[in-house]
Formats: C-alpha cells, structure tokens, sequence
C-alpha cells in the first residue's frame, strides 16, 4: 500500500468523452473546495523528465506502452506531493482517459478513490462544443471535430472507463440538472469540504 496519497481524503477522476462536461465538472467541485488537478500536466512533468519531446501527444503513449507501472507510481507520487505541498486533502482529477490508470489509484486509494465516467450523447456534445465556438463554424464541422476527438478517446479505452466507474453520470439534461447532481456527490463524499 503506498503511503504517498496517505493525506487525501477524497480524490475523484473525472473521464468521459470530449465535450461530456468534464470542465465543467472540474471548476463546480473547485468552487466547492475540491481542488481542480489537470492529469495532463502531471504526465507532462513525467514526460520532460524522461527527455520526451512533447510537441505531439505521442509521448504519452510512449510512456505507458514502455513503462506503465512506472509512469503510475510516478504519478501517484507527483500527485500526493503536490497535494501535501497545497494542504489539500479532496481533489478531482481531470481528464481520466486511461483504466490501467483508474484502476490503479482505485487500488492505492480504495474507497477514498471515486471514479466518475461523465456520459452523454454525441448529438448533445456537438451542440455544446458548437455552442462553445460561438457558431461561427458550421455543424458539420463541429461534428467532424467531435468524432476525431472521440475516435483518438475510443482508440485509448477511455469508453472502457465506464465499465470501472463508481458513478456514471447522465449529463443529456440542462446545465442546473447536471450541477444538482455534482452538488449532491460534493455533499455525499465530502461533506462540508470549506468546513
């Protein structure tokens, strides 16, 4: 059992397709005092720091092709000394694309870890990500854009994630339906977190 995330409280993962509302998922617990960590940032440190040229997004690949037991444990320690330099103990992940990764802090962290797969239909994360553009692209092209992003996610198993999620959350609704139901986890899971 590692010792390194021994402080945390509560951690959480936030994965799901592109435009699933991830972000927004992250900023919500971080109003709420569940810090917001970009997992991209800390494989980013792993990756400089094994000489990768990260112009391309190859790197990450590579890393968990030849090293994945390593690139973990070297994860889980950058996270929980980052959270203890801070004086975090709640923290939300964000963006889980990968199970041997979920998998893993789940198994280093049991119950303190909680696995959220964000779902929702292609159609409505178009709309979002066209929204988000301010509708000076077209919606076919949004929707090109959509599926390269998703046929990259569906390449790395993160539609896998799901299978290892503690909670699938249904965000096809409106932006309150999906704020009460991150609220709800807040309060589930960490109580009063300011507090």
């Amino acid at each position: 059992m590692s010792t390194e995330l021994a402080h945390v409280s509560r951690l959480f993962s936030l994965g799901g397709m592109s435009e699933c509302g991830k972000s927004e998922a992250g900023r919500f617990f971080a109003d709420r005092g569940v810090e917001r960590l970009k997992i991209a940032r800390f494989i980013e440190v792993i990756a400089s720091s094994r000489g990768y040229d990260m112009s391309g997004d190859a790197f990450t690949d590579h890393l968990f092709e030849v090293d994945a037991d390593g690139t973990l444990a070297e994860f889980v320690k950058l996270v929980g000394s980052h959270m203890r330099r801070l004086g975090l103990r709640y923290a939300s992940l964000e963006s889980m694309y990968r199970v041997p990764m979920a998998t893993y802090l789940k198994a280093v962290l049991d119950n303190r870890m909680i696995n959220i797969y964000i779902d929702a239909p292609f159609d409505v994360r178009v709309e979002r990500e066209w929204a988000k553009l301010g509708k000076d692209a077209s919606v076919k092209d949004v929707e090109g854009q959509v599926a390269e992003k998703d046929e990259m996610k569906t390449r790395i198993g993160v539609p896998q994630l799901r299978d290892f999620a503690d909670i699938i959350i249904d965000n096809s609704g409106t932006l309150e339906e999906y704020h009460l139901r991150l609220g709800d986890i807040v309060m589930e899971y960490c109580g009063d977190v300011r507090s």
